[in-house]
């Protein structure tokens, strides 16, 4: 799967909330957004990457990981050295127990999400301003706003497609988190595909 297009140049975008005057205030005077936290949305899918431990039973899977791990932040050279040496034994034991990588990689799991709650935060859009269950579900049951912005201005024109899937990709932690951030930000699961974000 690849990193979903840019939506620049589309035309507009819509935001439902709540009125809030206070924040609708700050958008018009000093044009800033209030972003959500990854760990206050409502799809379970959310920016939780969930990794796959069967690569395990992969002997070229698992080295292309050890290498990975062996070159996290360009360790020097005698650091890498050290962690080779442990990591051999962490592989040994591995194939003696695999809970132990099920264990590692949740915890993995647990620190990707960490990572995008610390890093990043989501705006939703979408190219819909009349659903009524946006409206329903985002915007106080009709009571509140359906923002609209432009595809043709910054920081619109950079917005990026949801890709909505109807099973959740099993990621392992070293593809995930040195090509495919992006893609675990932006997948969710079809059950949301109609709000076209």
């Amino acid at each position: 799967m690849t990193i979903p297009p840019q939506v620049a140049g589309i035309g507009e975008l819509y935001h439902y909330e709540r009125f809030i005057p206070e924040h609708l205030a700050s958008l018009l005077r000093e044009k800033r957004v209030r972003c959500s936290s990854p760990a206050h949305l409502n799809d379970p899918w959310d920016c939780r990457p969930w990794f796959d431990t069967e690569f395990v039973n992969n002997p070229a899977a698992l080295a292309e990981w050890v290498t990975w791990a062996l070159t996290l932040d360009r360790l020097d050279r005698n650091v890498r050295a050290s962690l080779g040496e442990s990591l051999k034994a962490f592989v040994s034991a591995i194939e003696r127990n695999q809970g132990i990588l099920r264990r590692v990689v949740a915890n993995t799991a647990r620190n990707v999400f960490q990572l995008f709650v610390t890093h990043w935060h989501i705006y939703c859009l979408t190219t819909h301003p009349c659903s009524t269950l946006m409206w329903s579900h985002y915007a106080e049951n009709h009571r509140g706003i359906c923002l609209e912005f432009t595809t043709n201005e910054a920081p619109f024109q950079c917005a990026q497609k949801v890709v909505y899937r109807s099973e959740y990709p099993a990621w392992q932690p070293h593809v995930l988190l040195e090509t495919r951030i992006e893609e675990a930000l932006l997948t969710k699961s079809s059950d949301w595909q109609y709000e076209e974000e």
